[in-house]
């Protein structure tokens, strides 16, 4: 994989679990009502359905907690790749745009730094990233 490949990963691994959190957030809610139903309804063949309901809520929830921790171990194994690097503004620059940043903008102000000396560094911190991922 390359480096700006990887680089946009990292950038978007965030969104994802946002996305994948708010879905697991609307199961849990339809879990509670769902539940909630079960106990109000009298005995019969409906229950056995609404049980099914719950497992398969149950069983959602968990794949998106799994996929949410093998998205934050992907996030984990791309920064420790960046902090691999030797240059302390190499790592602070990738960190800040592709981390911590919604905007090319809001990078550059965070880094306190001239357009012309964010894209040299960039520029020179993807190269560098690119090295490392090579081997």
């Amino acid at each position: 994989m390359e480096a700006i490949e990887m680089l946009e990963e990292l950038r978007e691994i965030p969104k994802l679990i946002q996305s994948l959190n708010d879905d697991v957030i609307s199961v849990q809610n339809g879990l509670y009502r769902t539940a909630r139903l079960s106990v109000d309804k009298v005995a019969g063949g409906k229950q056995i359905a609404q049980d099914d309901r719950i497992i398969n809520n149950i069983d959602t929830i968990d794949r998106y907690q799994d996929t949410i921790n093998n998205l934050l171990d992907r996030k984990e194994q791309i920064v420790s790749f960046i902090m691999r690097l030797d240059n302390m503004k190499e790592k602070r620059l990738l960190i800040v745009t592709y981390l911590n940043s919604q905007t090319l903008d809001e990078a550059i102000e965070k880094m306190q730094i001239s357009r012309k000396l964010y894209f040299k560094i960039k520029s020179k911190a993807i190269e560098n990233l690119g090295k490392l991922i090579a081997g």
